[in-house]
């Protein structure tokens, strides 16, 4: 079994006993040597919703909801976080489940979760502190 570079993803060699990149001459740490099997995958982008309808204005649409990371479109213009890695290493059995690198993932939750309308403040006691009074009165 063959072991991956930690920095662009391609397969080790082994040279005088020591396993490297022949792309980047990157040698690979003893420690990750021992990690299970990885595989790479390529980042299309962060993706960006409308605030009232949920629709997709710019980057990436998934074309199959349920095995993201196989087929897309970019909407508009692909849209990409500041600290976006077009490459990213995932384990074999995470393959489906991840399908950007971290900042472009962090970038789409932090962009909804700020188009996000506020939720609205409950004038008076709350709930559970109405059941507590309540607990008291005669």
């Amino acid at each position: 079994m063959s072991k991956l570079c930690s920095h662009c993803g391609r397969t080790l060699t082994v040279q005088g006993g020591i396993e490297i990149c022949l792309a980047c001459n990157q040698m690979a740490a003893p420690s990750e040597l021992l990690e299970p099997e990885k595989t790479v995958i390529e980042c299309p982008g962060a993706t960006l919703y409308d605030v009232e309808s949920g629709e997709i204005l710019q980057g990436v649409r998934w074309l199959d909801p349920e095995q993201p990371g196989r087929d897309f479109e970019i909407v508009g213009r692909p849209l990409y976080a500041p600290n976006h890695k077009s490459r990213r290493l995932v384990a074999a059995d995470q393959v489906g489940k991840i399908t950007r690198c971290r900042a472009c993932q962090d970038y789409t939750v932090r962009m909804r979760a700020q188009q996000r309308s506020q939720p609205v403040q409950q004038r008076g006691p709350s709930p559970a502190r109405r059941r507590a009074e309540n607990l008291f009165r005669d």
